[in-house]
């Protein structure tokens, strides 16, 4: 079923949200990326950012990110939190993403229309549900 662009309008907006942490030498973690990308797939935020804390780990086979790419980058925590809630200003968008209350555990904020997709998607059955990964949902939905 196609619908019409007078229907999608309907929907409210939305943004799908992805954050990406690195473990830190004094046991915490901190953001070193985050993108948000809009209904239409459009990037609305992509930036990596200064952890500002020493790194004991990149964990760059899940985060994609190393020492090297974070050389020079200014970006704060600060800056991404007020890039999110200019997008996020209206009350109204809903806000997507995978085990979001990470994401948003990470960004230091708190935002209440939210989807889940780790907690909508049931994955085992009922003795043995868990959260399913996100590259389980991918492989799933192939």
């Amino acid at each position: 079923m196609k619908l019409s662009t007078n229907q999608i309008k309907k929907f409210p907006k939305m943004l799908a949200v992805d954050c990406e942490m690195v473990l830190c030498e004094d046991g915490t973690e901190a953001l070193v990326r985050v993108c948000a990308v809009g209904r239409n797939l459009q990037v609305k935020l992509n930036e990596l950012v200064n952890p500002n804390k020493a790194v004991a780990d990149y964990r760059s086979d899940i985060t994609g990110v190393s020492a090297e790419d974070l050389d020079g980058v200014t970006c704060s925590l600060a800056n991404v939190q007020d890039s999110m809630k200019k997008l996020l200003r209206d009350g109204k968008t809903v806000l997507i993403g995978h085990s979001l209350n990470n994401d948003l555990k990470a960004l230091k904020l708190d935002y209440g229309r939210v989807i889940d997709t780790s907690l909508i998607f049931k994955h085992g059955d009922e003795a043995n549900f868990r959260r399913p990964s996100l590259n389980d949902l991918c492989k799933a939905s192939c």
